[in-house]
């Protein structure tokens, strides 16, 4: 592949194969190199399919079909194959228990597109051509609408054809032959990757010398220091990383109640405290009458005892012994009451120290779980090489951002998303090579990932330079399917919205990449199963950005406390715009206009309890009221609450399927 070096002073030109997914290790006469080992900063990458057309699905095609897996990419899919391939079944399972029930269908249909779609990312192409033929069989005629038993035992043929091939793929065969087909008495040869499309890879990256152990033969033998920490690595399964960051995340839960019980605490001794005052002020007011009784006694002795003091005469009564006896007593509660305060100081210093200590063991457990984003860079860069091929289109796919580092589990759930919408950006963003020449834009388009944090937070941005939403386009569509009336005039967000609808597709005919509707609906609901949101900006033949903004990590989550209806609520941090306080009349004002207007900007104004369905307590009025103004994808609202609480770190707890259903709540 041809290597262009960058003019920055501290980069490294990293070239790679066709698949780029294998380093080059030596020069082009033959000596050895080290190549750097850092994950690329900025990667751009320019694919140059021939033209070549789409085969239709069936044993004909799949016949002239072979397998070109990608070695390091193949393990990845096989995980994810065991997760989807069961699913499949069963879904297909419960629509033959209830055919007049499209759900399980439409779920089966989803599942193999993202099947179909990662099996040829892998290369187990002939896996693919089955998974689309599959597909294909519920799209043809009223398949869906009135399926037939025989609809359903082809489909169990397919589904036993993709576990043959899937099972032949996990015992590492490929290329096998097929039963059902006729291929003669040999086998069909494993084909030779095919001859590599025009591909530029440029990298600025600092230079890192890459451990030798991890070098080929024809590299330098490993020093002993990187044998010995090879040798110190240790494999942990990932289900026990997860168990163990739920167990920190009960600790967290723990301390936070023992952090509550403390606060109760104190302010129990701030009111023994107040009390002992009160006695202790109460006490001496006896005493002072105790002693002017005694006083008044030695007034009225004999004229010849003058000279004796009157407790010689045991004139201290009684209830003189009792004011000095509770005396006594309200300085041993003062006494205990100050250990007390020490205690609890102490109590509070340990606690911080286990709180700092808990947060760091969960940091790490954290560390442990998180992965750069560039491992799944391979996975995208033969997505749009497979793409770009199929619809004989050039594009160059830059990625930036690559080590930034997300939760493992965030990351696995995001790669189906991240793959739906590089194969939209392509086939419905980017236009063909005698349209951008047409309108003046260069023959290859532009498509950009770029990952970055911010605050707890993590934002990925996909760009590219195609000809924008057809906002005509998808009004007919819209219009077509009920989701606007004939006469409306919906703004642009209106219509942006429209695409993630369900079933909804502007393609003009079916093809294996689009046509089906399943797509950005599938991209939202899983990116918000993760507590994410998807925002969209489009420029008329300027192009299409979609914007991801996911939780950091999934097991704690940054949020406000506030209180509303006699209760307390925490609500996501990276949701609130902005806080504003303000005065009672205002107040008053913004419940006769029901809306909030900041920064040219409306937000529809509500009382929290009242979204909630709380329809019997009524606004306190104060002289500052606090209203948050909320975002989340494109929808706004501005929510009037009780009192803000303040900050808080809180550990996030699936509420369970009975509850999975209730509006408003995300988790406890």
């Amino acid at each position: 592949a041809p290597v262009t070096a960058p003019a920055a002073p501290e980069a490294s030109v990293v070239p790679i194969a066709a698949a780029a997914s294998k380093p080059a290790r030596a020069s082009a006469a033959g000596a050895a190199v080290a190549p750097p080992v850092a994950a690329p900063e900025v990667i751009k990458v320019t694919s140059a399919p021939p033209a070549l057309p789409i085969e239709q699905p069936g044993d004909e095609s799949l016949a002239n079909v072979h397998d070109d897996v990608d070695e390091q990419v193949l393990p990845i899919f096989l995980e994810e194959a065991a997760e989807l391939f069961p699913q499949a079944g069963e879904q297909l399972r419960a629509w033959r228990r209830s055919p007049a029930n499209h759900d399980p269908a439409q779920a089966l249909q989803r599942t193999l597109h993202t099947f179909k779609g990662s099996a040829r990312m892998a290369g187990a192409m002939r896996l693919g051509e089955l998974t689309h033929t599959m597909e294909s069989r519920l799209l043809a005629g009223d398949a869906l609408a009135k399926p037939s038993p025989e609809l359903f035992e082809t489909l169990d043929t397919d589904l036993d054809r993709l576990a043959f091939v899937l099972d032949r793929l996990q015992k590492g065969e490929v290329n096998t032959p097929l039963p059902w087909l006729d291929m003669g008495a040999a086998p069909a040869p494993a084909l030779a990757p095919a001859a590599p499309a025009p591909l530029t890879v440029v990298a600025a990256v600092p230079v890192v010398p890459r451990p030798a152990a991890a070098a080929p033969a024809a590299t330098a033998a490993a020093p002993p220091e990187v044998e010995a920490a090879k040798a110190a690595m240790l494999r942990v399964r990932a289900d026990l990383i997860d168990r163990l960051v739920n167990e920190a995340g009960e600790v967290s839960i723990a301390r936070a109640r023992v952090e509550g019980e403390l606060r109760s605490l104190k302010g129990n001794l701030l009111e023994l405290t107040n009390s002992v005052i009160r006695m202790r002020s109460q006490v001496r007011e006896i005493e002072i009458q105790a002693e002017s009784q005694i006083q008044s006694r030695a007034s009225h002795v004999k004229p010849g005892e003058a000279d004796f003091d009157p407790l010689e005469f045991d004139r201290f009564t009684r209830f003189q012994e009792l004011t000095r006896s509770l005396a006594e007593g309200v300085n041993d509660v003062s006494t205990v009451q100050q250990s007390l305060l020490r205690n609890i100081d102490d109590a509070d210093a340990a606690l911080l120290a286990q709180a700092r200590l808990s947060r760091d063991v969960q940091q790490q457990l954290f560390s442990i779980r998180t992965v750069p984003f560039g491992s799944v860079s391979e996975r995208l860069y033969r997505i749009m090489r497979q793409t770009a091929k199929e619809l004989d289109k050039r594009a160059n796919l830059e990625i930036r951002g690559t080590q930034v580092e997300l939760d493992r589990s965030v990351l696995e759930k995001l790669v189906g998303p991240l793959e739906h919408l590089l194969r939209n950006a392509l086939d419905h963003g980017i236009e063909s090579r005698e349209e951008r020449l047409k309108r003046g834009k260069p023959e290859t388009g532009e498509i950009t990932v770029t990952v970055r944090q911010q605050g707890n937070e993590i934002a990925i941005e996909i760009a590219d330079d195609g000809a924008g939403l057809d906002f005509n386009r998808i009004r007919e569509k819209a219009q077509a399917l009920g989701l606007i009336t004939g006469d409306a005039e919906p703004t642009e967000a209106r219509l942006t919205e429209c695409i993630f609808a369900p079933g909804f597709s502007t393609a003009a005919k079916v093809t294996q990449l689009s046509g089906r509707g399943v797509g950005t609906d599938v991209v939202r609901s899983d990116i918000a199963a993760l507590g994410g949101r998807v925002d969209v900006a489009t420029t008329r033949g300027g192009g299409t950005t979609f914007l991801l903004y996911l939780p950091l990590t999934l097991a704690v989550a940054q949020t406000v406390l506030v209180r509303a209806g006699g209760r307390l609520w925490a609500v996501p941090a990276p949701m609130i715009q902005q806080v504003q306080q303000i005065k009672d009349k205002e107040l008053i004002n913004l419940y006769l206009t029901r809306e909030v207007v900041w920064q040219d900007r409306k937000y529809p104004f509500f009382y929290l309890p009242r979204l909630l369905g709380n329809a019997g307590h009524n606004p306190e009025t104060l002289r500052y009221n606090s209203i948050l103004l909320l975002k989340s994808g494109q929808s706004t609202t501005a929510v009037h609450v009780d009192e803000m609480v303040g900050n808080q770190e809180v550990v996030v707890k699936n509420i369970g399927p009975q509850l999975a259903r209730v509006s408003g709540i995300a988790g406890a």
